[in-house]
């Protein structure tokens, strides 16, 4: 059937197409009812073109299966799942709100009231509690806990929404860890893989801490472009295994060295050497984020920025949840001069996902190729064209830092 505005699935009446990614489109929905009843929600459509691959709707049906289980707040909450005349649809909670992608991508920046390594913290570690439960907490049917790694850790499916909370999203390629080992060609985004995942060994939850520090390395320096940006998969594949990974303290002197010392120990090569568990690093994120701001307060200021960038502020506190209504009105109020929102995606107000970008990265063009790196390294913000081999290429001592009070548990 077509999906268009206007067409219905079952009762719900389809909105819009709010995004697209390599397997699935996403829809966005309302159920109407009597005296004024409206609920919204995501519809999740496998890709017509991929109607016919058994392996695209078997991972389909599964990630349905494991999203149904899923009952922490970091995750969208599945509805229903139904296969009718060959459609394989499900039916999920929409979060109003962006993507950290986007929200990266952003031109112009509103410039945030928190140093960006701290909201990048905050970020981390709402992700590390969500996968913590992954690992931890999610169980099956006869009680046994499922050990699952997410496997696509990345900007585009971590959602901010409008309320500030961060919510984990795509468990399309999501496995356990006790499951049989995936045969066949490797899945997910290279640039954000750990360094067992691209070279197809077993994974538990390390995996995805590595895949959170790449993350959480880009976002706290704002870098424009990718930790591992290279010019194919085999050569991002050598840079997930060899290439030199720059402190971040050469690119931001006034980076928090305690943070740095996190950002590093997650990314290690040597899963043995790395933050252990995801509750481990929530908690490490916690005592340290907390000797400067509270987490209402980071809470706050992302939703801040993230009204700014999308089209449509929220009117009433229907569209957020409670907890979120309440941080959201405790939040700051813009002055005079940042008081219009900067111009922003327009259709990622309702976005449920996000279309991620290219894997093979395009080089610079015009001045920006000739330009030759600064010996002065100024603060990075959001939009700045600071490559990371510019950096990398410097020569300099680097500034000693205390070291993390964190010691790898012995095997």
């Amino acid at each position: 059937m077509a999906f268009c505005a206007g067409s219905y699935w079952g009762r719900w009446e389809i909105t819009g197409c709010v995004a697209a990614g390599g397997m699935a489109e996403i829809y966005s929905a309302r159920l109407n009812g009597p005296e004024g009843f409206c609920k919204a929600a995501a519809l999740k459509r496998l890709k017509p073109e991929l109607a016919g691959d058994a392996e695209a709707r078997r991972m389909f049906r599964r990630e349905a299966a494991i999203s149904s289980r899923l009952t922490h707040p970091a995750f969208p909450q599945v509805f229903d799942f139904q296969e009718r005349d060959g459609e394989l649809v499900m039916t999920m909670e929409l979060i109003r709100g962006l993507s950290l992608r986007c929200l990266m991508d952003s031109r112009p920046m509103p410039p945030p009231s928190i140093p960006l390594p701290w909201l990048a913290a905050h970020a981390a570690r709402q992700t590390a509690l969500a996968l913590s439960y992954l690992w931890d907490e999610a169980i099956s049917d006869d009680g046994h806990r499922l050990r699952l790694v997410h496997s696509d850790i990345s900007p585009q499916n971590l959602l901010i929404s409008r309320g500030g909370a961060i919510r984990l999203i795509d468990l399309g390629i999501a496995r356990s860890a006790s499951g049989p080992r995936q045969e066949g060609p490797i899945l997910g985004k290279p640039i954000y893989m750990s360094p067992e995942q691209i070279c197809g060994l077993s994974l538990d939850t390390r995996s995805d801490l590595f895949s959170l520090g790449v993350v959480l390395y880009e976002c706290a320096l704002g870098l424009a472009h990718p930790l591992f940006e290279a010019d194919g998969d085999d050569q991002i594949r050598e840079a997930v295994l060899h290439r030199r990974i720059v402190p971040p303290i050469r690119f931001d002197p006034d980076f928090p060295p305690e943070l740095q010392q996190v950002v590093l120990a997650l990314l290690e090569r040597d899963p043995a050497h790395r933050i252990q568990t995801p509750k481990e690093l929530a908690d490490l994120l916690d005592r340290l984020i907390a000797r400067h701001h509270s987490a209402l307060e980071l809470t706050a200021e992302l939703a801040r920025l993230v009204r700014a960038l999308t089209s449509v502020e929220p009117t009433t506190a229907s569209d957020l949840s409670p907890s979120e209504a309440s941080i959201a009105r405790k939040a700051p109020r813009r002055t005079s001069a940042s008081s219009s929102p900067s111009p922003g995606p327009t259709s990622g107000d309702d976005t449920a996902s996000d279309r991620p970008r290219q894997l093979t990265a395009s080089p610079p063009r015009g001045k920006a190729a000739r330009r030759p790196a600064s010996p002065a390294l100024r603060k990075p913000r959001f939009g700045q064209r600071r490559r990371l081999r510019e950096v990398s290429s410097q020569r300099g001592n680097e500034r000693a830092v205390p070291k993390l009070n964190w010691v790898p548990p012995s095997s």
